[in-house]
């Protein structure tokens, strides 16, 4: 088990995304590093796993504004830019309802002008699996957040 994991494990599965209130109370009641923690482990999975697009249109999306913060708490700065770059797709203020996110990207993909155009994230993709060094033995988010979670 990570370092890092042992500090969020007892929240991961309490994170309400029904609503941006309730996750916003949920938030605000965390410790300061299990807040970062939690936010930026759910951008690094769902981005990981499918990119951008799908940390967007599933409801973790909600919690993208405090992930880049968490980022750049833990002094993981290309991290933080490259989700805050993904994020400045959207309208501002960042919309935190889920349907919002997801009615933005299909009007997208409708205007695509090709099959393979749907995707507006697919470089910042790329950024953000460079900037995590998968290749490395320990990606540089694992390595980041232990150090995190050890130094509070």
């Amino acid at each position: 088990m990570t370092k890092y994991w042992a500090v969020i494990e007892p929240f991961w599965n309490d994170l309400p995304t029904d609503s941006p209130a309730a996750y916003l109370d949920f938030y605000d009641s965390l410790p300061p590093v299990a807040r970062n923690l939690l936010t930026t482990r759910w951008v690094f999975s769902e981005v990981s796993n499918g990119g951008f697009h799908q940390l967007f249109t599933n409801q973790t999306g909600l919690l993208v504004p405090e992930a880049i913060e968490g980022f750049r708490s833990m002094g993981l700065a290309d991290l933080a830019d490259i989700t805050a770059s993904a994020c400045s797709f959207f309208a501002q203020p960042y919309p935190r309802e889920q349907v919002s996110r997801i009615e933005a990207l299909e009007s997208y993909a409708a205007r695509a002008i090709s099959e393979d155009d749907w995707n507006p994230f697919q470089d910042l993709d790329e950024r953000f699996y460079v900037a995590l060094e998968l290749e490395s033995s320990r990606d540089t988010y694992t390595t980041g957040a232990d150090a995190y979670a050890t130094n509070d």
